[in-house]
């Protein structure tokens, strides 16, 4: 089994309802190597994810992995441990552009097979495990429902492809949104996938 530990900071803001003893969670996320290991990180720096690689791991650094297993809380502890019982490589992905004044972003989608795809997007971000929500839900929230909207979503079939206008208004520069896609292929759960942070720029 492997481990992964996460801050106290980020425990407190992903958890802030309640500290129960366990908690299902899925991960979507691109792989990074860091000094001695490897992360998931996703939408905030504090919500870096550290894991121990497995023994004939198949996954590459830069690859969108797809991370299962059981959170366990303890009160008395500074840290939070994440049981590792699986790590693949992700089909399932959100990629996008660079957001610049008067120029469309670009937004994709992969999923294999066909699929209901939705594009949120808020202006913060958030870390609630959806396990708990199944079978409607499976994955981490990476976006805050707080004034979340949908910008794209319908009917796709392996991928999908489009964009978001970005107004040529000056005062957007330094903006910054979040960003996350979810895809429903019946009759399985809503999937949450991977989550991008975006900066207006010039």
């Amino acid at each position: 089994m492997m481990k992964l530990a996460l801050s106290a900071a980020v425990a407190a803001s992903m958890f802030s309802s309640s500290l129960s003893a366990q908690i299902p969670a899925r991960m979507i996320g691109q792989l990074n190597a860091i000094a001695g290991g490897y992360t998931i990180q996703e939408i905030e720096d504090q919500a870096t994810v550290y894991l121990s690689m497995p023994a004939g791991a198949t996954f590459v650094v830069g690859n969108t992995v797809d991370v299962q297993g059981t959170l366990r809380l303890d009160a008395n502890s500074p840290q939070v441990i994440f049981e590792v019982a699986s790590i693949a490589n992700s089909p399932s992905y959100m990629t996008v552009g660079s957001a610049r004044l008067g120029r469309q972003m670009e937004i994709r989608v992969n999923h294999p097979g066909a699929s209901q795809f939705f594009v949120f997007l808020s202006l913060q971000g958030d870390h609630t495990p959806l396990e708990s929500y199944a079978p409607i839900a499976t994955g981490t929230l990476w976006v805050s429902p707080i004034g979340m909207q949908t910008i794209a979503g319908g009917p796709m079939v392996d991928r999908w492809r489009g964009g978001m206008n970005v107004p040529n208004d000056p005062s957007l520069v330094g903006m910054t949104y979040y960003m996350q896609a979810a895809v429903h292929s019946q009759p399985g759960p809503l999937m949450f996938l991977n989550g991008r942070k975006v900066t207006v720029q010039q």
